[in-house]
């Protein structure tokens, strides 16, 4: 499954050390099933710097947030539910918190993501005409634990920003669906490490506005 997804950012400055950002998501997601495309969440969150002195070479911050499914994560091709890859949201409520450390060049970033509610998704492999796909009906997911390696390259003229990174996600325990027996059931060897390798590139379109551009492909998953 190939995914391109489009968001759009707003943060604004409450002050030197608070600020609110809000990001909304969308998906197309295209694959063997066929085509299908659909907004996903979004993202409410608050940032707190500890040191704002232009002296400071090491600048600690803190968020803190929610993300909030745009749909139930059970979009389907045909009247048949597609499995969550095809997906554009997890659809669930989650609560996200996390520390950030960045200098002029590194940035290093560690964050949890605990979900609230469970998935309303609704494939079942046995009654796909592929088992290429795990079973997902009424997901329950368990939290997620990030860390994030990234080194800034800014060209002399302020315009580019490319960022190089590496993302490590680990997932705290094994997920769970209901099968088709009404029954729970654990996705064996659903927890574990996933890394991903990334490259964001950012462009100044304007005083206060950024037009970026992000590729990301795995390294190791579970």
């Amino acid at each position: 499954v190939v995914l391109y997804s489009p968001y759009v950012i707003y943060t604004r400055n409450l002050s030197k050390s608070f600020a609110l950002s809000a990001k909304i998501t969308g998906t197309l997601a295209e694959g063997s099933f066929g085509s299908i495309a659909n907004v996903g969440d979004i993202f409410v969150t608050g940032n707190y710097k500890f040191n704002t002195s232009t002296y400071e070479t090491w600048k600690w911050s803190t968020l803190f947030g929610v993300k909030v499914p745009l749909t139930a994560a059970n979009d389907k091709i045909n009247n048949f539910s597609l499995p969550m890859p095809y997906q554009s949201s997890l659809g669930t409520l989650d609560v996200i918190t996390g520390v950030d450390l960045a200098s002029k060049k590194w940035e290093f970033s560690t964050a949890i993501q605990l979900p609230l509610t469970n998935s309303k998704n609704s494939y079942l492999k046995e009654l796909a005409p592929t088992d290429k796909f795990i079973s997902t009906n009424l997901l329950q997911r368990k939290p997620d634990i990030l860390f994030r390696g990234a080194y800034k390259i800014k060209t002399g003229n302020q315009k580019f920003i490319f960022k190089p990174n590496v993302l490590f996600l680990y997932h705290l325990g094994e997920d769970s669906y209901v099968n088709v027996f009404g029954l729970k059931e654990t996705i064996q060897k659903s927890d574990g490490l996933t890394i991903n390798g990334n490259l964001i590139t950012s462009y100044k379109i304007a005083k206060n506005g950024w037009l970026d551009a992000s590729v990301a492909a795995p390294f190791v998953v579970r």
